[in-house]
């Protein structure tokens, strides 16, 4: 049970599009649904995009600046995955390293040094690679989905596919290489504060979940 110090059982707080709600004791499921009608509303009357995440629960007061940042963190990410509804810290595992993990300058460096081979390919033949790449990890690795996302041939998509794991020596079906791929992608990902510069990086693919 939260202890009571003198805050509402959640409050929310607005830096730049992102909205980080903390809450400081367990929500009842009706509580939990007028949250997330609060993004709809606020859409509706400024007109503007705005993402909303939930951090984990605050037990006291110096637990509130960690469940804000996670609450960020989740709300930056519903961008990412071009999604418009309330993401949940505890619902989204991987991702969750991601704010610790580029914290680490020296595995920010390694990160960008494995996809260097991909933007370089990607600089001489525009061949997306990288696009290609973090779009199919962002459709959860479903060709189908993936090519309709990239308006390509899914033949083309196994061809850049190919050109990846040549290019980078990972073998999707090998789950090492596969964590290695992960968390390059994601910190190397302009939405998680990339590494690299500005001038180089990639957006994803518009992967939703009705592809």
């Amino acid at each position: 049970m939260a202890r009571d110090f003198g805050v509402p059982t959640w409050f929310a707080l607005l830096y730049k599009h992102w909205i980080g709600i903390i809450h400081t004791a367990e929500l009842t499921p009706d509580q939990l649904a007028v949250t997330r009608n609060i993004q709809q509303i606020l859409v509706q009357h400024i007109h503007s995009s705005i993402y909303m995440g939930w951090g984990r629960l605050a037990l006291d007061p110096g637990e509130l600046p960690r469940s804000f940042a996670e609450a960020c963190e989740s709300a930056k990410l519903t961008k990412v995955l071009g999604r418009h509804d309330l993401l949940i810290w505890d619902d989204i595992p991987g991702f969750r390293l991601v704010p610790y993990l580029k914290e680490n300058a020296e595995l920010l460096r390694i990160c960008d040094e494995f996809l260097e081979p991909l933007r370089q390919e990607d600089r001489q033949h525009r061949s997306q690679l990288l696009l290609t790449l973090r779009t199919y990890i962002k459709c959860q690795m479903n060709a189908k989905k993936t090519s309709q996302a990239l308006f390509i041939h899914p033949g083309t998509l196994k061809y850049r596919l190919r050109r990846v794991q040549a290019l980078t020596a990972w073998d999707f079906r090998n789950p090492y290489a596969l964590f290695e791929l992960l968390t390059c992608t994601f910190l190397t990902n302009e939405n998680f504060e990339p590494f690299r510069p500005a001038k180089d990086r990639l957006n994803f693919g518009n992967c939703s979940k009705d592809v």
